[in-house]
């Protein structure tokens, strides 16, 4: 990608989570539809660049899975370590493997 295709990109991404990112998660949480979000919005957006944002961030979110919930892959091993401080006060430390 040259280097003029790399700043156009940039700067799009930017002018678009700053007028309209927020709004778009907002909605969604909402529970409103591409449709619904892309009527509300006070800025033309294309609705595919609505799609991928709600897309997106429905998978942040966790809210949409890409594999099975009962994989090894989504499953967090976690351990717990005991500490204690130069009080000698015992803690316990979450640690993820």
């Amino acid at each position: 990608m040259s280097e003029q295709n790399f700043f156009q990109s940039a700067l799009s991404n930017f002018v678009f989570e700053a007028a309209n990112g927020g709004v778009i998660r907002h909605f969604v949480d909402l529970g409103y539809t591409v449709k619904q979000i892309a009527e509300n919005l006070s800025f033309s957006t294309p609705y595919e660049k609505i799609q991928k944002a709600v897309w997106e961030h429905l998978l942040n979110r966790e809210i949409l899975l890409l594999c099975e919930p009962g994989n090894k892959k989504n499953q967090e091993t976690v351990s717990y370590v005991q500490e204690k401080d130069k009080y000698g006060r015992t803690s316990f430390r979450k640690i993820s493997l």
